[in-house]
């Protein structure tokens, strides 16, 4: 593994926790952004470090939400895989396949 995605996954976990460590805190005091925002601005966080530094295989990555949404209380399972469920995004993921077929 190299030093980049070493360094990746060091700070984009770091900053994750951190981040929602602020959200805990953030709670009962009434500031600017609610806890699920900084939850979502995380999760936000750690995706596009991990996304830079390819610290973890970019498709993973970007499944994170569908498993870290319902686990921090942001939204049900449900909800959060209609949003990868849309025929929009299995016409494209269609479209990917039959290019990387076309590729190969």
């Amino acid at each position: 593994m190299s030093t980049a995605r070493k360094l990746g996954l060091i700070i984009g976990g770091t900053g994750f926790l951190l981040l929602l460590l602020m959200a805990h805190s953030n709670e009962g005091t009434g500031g600017d952004l609610s806890p699920g925002a900084i939850r979502v601005g995380a999760i936000a966080f750690l995706m596009a470090v991990w996304w830079v530094t390819e610290a973890i295989p970019i498709p993973a990555t970007s499944l994170l939400p569908l498993v870290l949404f319902p686990l921090l209380g942001i939204s049900p399972s449900k909800a959060t895989a209609v949003a990868y469920a849309s025929p929009f995004i299995i016409l494209l993921m269609g479209g990917f396949f039959v290019a990387l077929t076309l590729e190969r």
